[in-house]
């Protein structure tokens, strides 16, 4: 029998059956199928390497979130020369619907694999157990702490602290605005960030913040009429700059702005330069960027060309250029006094992140001062270990574990007894590891004085620990 669908075989040339000259001949359509599975063990076998993508809520033409990960794709797909496979999210689908869609690309020998958005995570984790030796990728959550896993998330509250900045310097009704897709704690770091820029910047301006959906399900992401008409009620309160952190949504923020001839900042991708916002962009002031495209491409490069996947937290800031702002439009890029602003304002963010960062560890016998008003000498790492200050802490346990000298030093907690017969007392190490021998705590090599004698007296000088802090 003669029957089947017309078709095209990949590498097969696009003639008819022997036989009967026919293209839709089901001998054809068995050589087209063993073709294909010849193709799909390849690819299980690595021979043929290729990128899984899956789009977030909205999809890709979102203009935003899911557009900047395709443009990863198409980066990664022209450089590396490799294939890539993208694939669409469904309404209203199951964390099982993203989990099958993750494996089925796993499945097909894509590597990586790449979800597109928080809501990805309990698929990437069931994913990701079944096929260790595929390399998963998440954007916007670090949840995951798998060997195969990179978490890939940003910085966004310092983007939209510098959005904020922006719209302080720019408003003259004293009224900014922000409209966030779902009301969860990814969109409350954008809010954040924005309302403290705007605080920070110019005192006396308001922001009307308002979120569209509870739940992403809902269509918080993907419904350009519900942000649009969260929008006009900001506009009409008196919101002359509006900034909108909703994805597909934010297409409608963007149009009421535009309708009603006031300033809207755009989100994730330089929404000034969008094709399917050309008709809004002079009224684009700028846009909050966050490198998801950059994210998808130095996964993909670190899996196909490098032989090095990713893994683990991968963390895009404003000191290494995954968040910023566009500088698209004219009347942005060329306001001196705002792009000054925004200068001293990007080098406060940086100090302040520097000042947070926590040091690098002390490794054995290596030293650092502690601060002067803590004390005046010392402390090396085997000594930090045992915390100082830290009362449960064997110190024997401590001495095995650092194999260091230590049992023949001593610690100062004189610093903090000064009062009656315990001032100025050492505590031995002891060189025996044995319970019996040693002094189980802090307190045992003090003379068994009650933490409440002297922890809780105002008149006795103390010191903190790196951990607990005085009162």
């Amino acid at each position: 029998m003669h029957e089947g669908v017309s078709f095209h075989a990949p590498g097969v040339p696009n003639r008819g059956c022997r036989r009967c000259n026919r293209s839709s001949c089901s001998n054809r359509l068995r050589l087209w199928q063993l073709v294909q599975r010849v193709h799909d063990q390849q690819q299980l076998r690595g021979h043929v390497q290729g990128i899984g993508l899956a789009y977030d809520v909205g999809g890709k033409g979102d203009q935003s979130f899911n557009d900047a990960a395709y443009a990863g794709l198409q980066k990664a797909e022209k450089d590396l020369g490799v294939s890539g496979r993208d694939v669409e999210p469904q309404d209203n689908e199951s964390d099982a619907d993203k989990t099958q869609r993750l494996e089925t690309l796993a499945k097909a020998g894509y590597n990586p694999v790449i979800g597109v958005g928080f809501a990805y995570a309990p698929a990437v984790k069931e994913a990701a157990a079944k096929f260790p030796k595929t390399t998963f990728g998440i954007i916007d959550d670090n949840t995951i702490t798998a060997s195969n896993v990179a978490d890939m998330v940003f910085h966004e509250e310092q983007s939209s602290y510098l959005a904020g900045v922006t719209a302080a310097l720019t408003t003259k009704s004293n009224t900014v605005g922000f409209v966030g897709g779902v009301d969860v704690p990814l969109i409350h770091k954008f809010e954040a960030g924005f309302e403290q820029g705007v605080k920070d910047t110019k005192k006396g301006v308001t922001v009307k913040a308002q979120y569209l959906t509870q739940t992403a399900a809902q269509g918080g992401f993907s419904s350009p009429d519900k942000g649009e008409a969260a929008a006009d009620g900001q506009i009409e309160a008196g919101a002359d700059v509006v900034y909108a952190a909703a994805g597909l949504s934010g297409q409608g923020v963007i149009k009421s702005a535009a309708a009603h001839k006031v300033w809207a900042i755009g989100v994730d991708s330089d929404q000034y330069n969008q094709a399917a916002l050309a008709k809004y962009k002079p009224y684009i002031l700028t846009s909050a960027l966050k490198n998801v495209a950059g994210a998808v491409y130095d996964l993909s490069k670190s899996v196909i060309k490098d032989k090095k996947p990713l893994s683990g937290e991968v963390r895009g800031s404003l000191s290494n250029g995954a968040v910023g702002l566009a500088d698209s439009n004219p009347t942005f890029k060329n306001n001196a006094a705002l792009q000054a602003a925004l200068k001293k304002a990007e080098a406060g963010i940086r100090t302040a992140r520097s000042r947070s960062r926590p040091p690098e560890p002390l490794v054995p016998g290596q030293s650092r001062p502690w601060p002067k008003e803590r004390c005046n000498d010392s402390v090396t790492a085997t000594e930090r270990g045992v915390g100082r200050m830290s009362l449960r802490a064997p110190f024997a346990r401590q001495n095995a574990r650092t194999g260091s000298d230590a049992r023949q030093k001593t610690i100062r907690s004189g610093h903090y007894l000064k009062q009656g017969r315990y001032a100025r007392r050492e505590a031995p190490f002891h060189k025996e590891s044995s319970p019996s021998t040693r002094p189980a705590t802090l307190h045992s090599a003090i003379g068994r004085r009650s933490r409440s004698s002297w922890w809780g007296s105002p008149s006795a000088s103390r010191v903190s620990s790196p951990t607990a802090t005085s009162t």
